[in-house]
Order: structure tokens, then sequence, then C-alpha cells
């Protein structure tokens, strides 16, 4: 009997077993004459493999777990984004404003407020001192 605990034992069985299918499928294929059968059992034989390389990936090799710590971090990256992105918002919409044309329909006005025309870009890239090239 092989030794490790027993979960090792599960994973080298369910690793075994879905060789052992493969190459029952793959002796099948090899077997097969119709044209039709042969794609079916192909891209069964695909389908097994790609499983097996998840499996691979998820059970018998997983990634070890995240810690509290890097759970954190990647909270408080996420919270900051959010905070980037709404002030990032709030900058748009306040150049969006900067010329408003009078006398335009409301919905022309909600698209208007949708975009920044080149004056407002120009503007913007003077009051951040981003330079024009």
């Amino acid at each position: 009997m092989k030794k490790g605990t027993i979960e090792d034992i599960a994973k080298q069985s369910v690793k075994d077993n879905l060789e052992k299918t493969i190459k029952q499928f793959e002796n099948l294929l090899n077997a097969t004459v119709g044209e039709q059968e042969r794609e079916a059992l192909k891209k069964i034989i695909e389908n097994l493999k790609s499983s097996g390389d998840e499996i691979n990936k998820k059970i018998l090799s997983p990634e070890p777990p995240a810690t509290a710590a890097s759970k954190m971090r990647s909270t408080i990256t996420e919270k900051q984004q959010n905070k980037r992105n709404k002030f990032l918002l709030e900058i748009f919409k306040f150049y969006a404003k900067q010329h408003v044309p009078t006398g335009i329909a409301f919905e022309e006005l909600q698209q208007h407020l949708n975009q920044i025309d080149m004056g407002e870009f120009t503007s913007f890239c003077r009051d951040f001192k981003l330079g024009l090239s």
C-alpha cells in the first residue's frame, strides 16, 4: 500500500483514474473508423485532458490559501480604487460642465455632460500642469 495521508492517496487515485480513462478513450479512438465518431471521441479526450489540467491546478497542487493580511490589502486597494474612480469622475464632471451651450434640449445636455471638448481638455491639462505635445 502507498505511504502518505488519506488525502494524498485520494488525490493520486483521482489522477490515476483520469489518466486510465483518457487512455481507454484513446484506444477506442484508434479502433474507431467512422469520422463522426472519431471527432466526438477527440472532443471527449480533449475535455478530459483539460479537466485533468484543472484538477492538477486546483486539487493536486492547490495554491496556498491567502492570508488574512493579503485579503485585507486587496480590500484596501479596492477601496482606494473606488475612491480614486469617484474623484476622477468628479474631476471629469467639473471640466465637462465648463462650456455648456445654451438653448439645447435636455437629451443633448445630458450627452454634452458625458464628454469633454478640446477647450475643456486644454483647461484640464493646464490646471494639472500636463504638457501638450
